[in-house]
């Protein structure tokens, strides 16, 4: 099958585009889906070039999200079957034809949107709903400043002009330096400074992370949110 593939670190020219990829094995808790779409994020630049905070082994398939279709199961699977829409983020292994994953880590596509749409679905809204819920506790009221990738240098100056019993959520570091905050703003602002890493939230508390993609799927049946893709490669 062809693969985008990762031999070794660099930046995206030292991809190389496979034509005779073996199709991945499917064991009896996987499903294989047939990709129609992937999505494209900051942690799949990180990856190929060696910095993020979980590798795979050499060589593989980059590619942290994907939607597409069923096209197999194994033997065990109860949750899925043949022709089943889905969407799947296993960190890597989306840019190909086909990819294997446990069923545990797919769920049904939201109802409303193709698959361009729904394959950026879950590492950005999973994680984005994660903080916003979970994390900072949001409420009614509140008002919230996302500085999204133009973090690092204004990373200061959000906390000294942070309302009191604020909280900084700590989601990446897109600009590329880590920001070195003063303790003593925390003190002064009465604020707290909390880190967000859904991938592990996942891990650690798998039915909270079910029952936020269950609102999510409502906020999109709804229409109160819809996925907007930029650019398709």
């Amino acid at each position: 099958m062809k693969a985008v593939v990762c031999r070794e670190h660099g930046l995206p020219d030292k991809l190389e585009l496979a034509t005779d990829w073996p199709e991945p094995e499917v064991g009896e808790h996987d499903i294989l889906i047939e990709v129609k779409a992937a999505g494209l994020n900051f942690p799949d630049v990180l990856i190929i070039q060696g910095k993020y905070q979980m590798q795979p082994d050499m060589p593989f398939i980059p590619g942290g999200e994907c939607a597409g279709v069923v096209a197999a199961v194994g033997e065990k699977v109860s949750r899925f079957k043949v022709g089943d829409k889905v969407i799947s983020a296993g960190g890597s292994g989306a840019f190909c034809q086909k990819i294997a994953v446990h069923e545990l880590g797919a769920f049904p596509m939201p109802d409303g949107l193709d698959f361009e749409q729904a394959a950026g679905v879950c590492i950005t809204y999973f994680t984005s709903y994660y903080a916003l819920k979970q994390r900072a506790d949001l409420q009614p009221g509140e008002t919230l400043l996302v500085l999204g990738a133009v973090g690092g240098d204004y990373a200061e100056p959000a906390i000294r002009g942070m309302a009191w019993n604020g909280r900084y959520l700590v989601i990446g570091f897109a600009s590329g330096p880590i920001p070195k905050i003063p303790l003593n703003l925390t003190l002064l602002k009465g604020c707290s400074v909390v880190g967000v890493f859904w991938g592990r939230f996942v891990g650690e508390e798998p039915e909270v992370n079910l029952a936020n993609i269950e609102a999510l799927w409502e906020l999109f049946s709804s229409g109160k949110i819809s996925p907007v893709v930029t650019d398709s490669f």
